[in-house]
């Protein structure tokens, strides 16, 4: 499935990288927090955000993971400090021109999603303009982006 993206992506003239966020909780001096943290990726050699993990509050991956709905931002439109990184934080992500983000459903035993959101799967454009091409093939990258996103809830649950 990962494949069927990325061939999608090429063939269109977009660089996709794509990784998938999943949801931890760390302790701080006296909370609990949720955390959105790399655990896997494709086309992200050399990548400053190749070792990514950010509070779930912060970014486009944190606004899917709490409403649970896919989003798409051009990031050549938006500020990238307006999703809450500090300046140092948004830098690792500066080099994005479009971010796509699909929330990842947990599993049962039985393979039926529990309406749980346990991460999130993040197809981050790097080529200029690729926001527009997206959304000129929003159907087909919808498409493709779902099919992976529920294949991946059945191997990340």
């Amino acid at each position: 499935p990962a494949e069927k993206v990325i061939t999608l992506a090429r063939h269109h003239g977009v660089e996709p990288p794509l990784n998938i966020l999943l949801v931890e909780r760390k302790w701080t001096s006296l909370f609990l927090l949720r955390y959105l943290s790399l655990i896997w990726g494709v086309g992200m050699e050399s990548q400053p955000d190749v070792t990514a993990s950010f509070r779930a509050c912060k970014g486009i991956a944190g606004e899917v993971y709490r409403s649970r709905r896919p989003r798409f931002v051009d990031m050549e439109e938006s500020d990238h400090k307006q999703w809450g990184f500090s300046e140092r934080e948004a830098e690792t992500f500066a080099h994005l021109s479009a971010i796509y983000s699909w929330p990842i459903y947990e599993v049962d035993q039985y393979g039926h999603q529990t309406g749980r959101v346990i991460g999130v799967l993040n197809l981050d454009a790097t080529s200029p303009h690729a926001a527009a091409v997206i959304a000129e093939h929003q159907q087909s990258f919808n498409k493709r982006l779902k099919e992976f996103a529920e294949f991946s809830s059945k191997i990340v649950s």
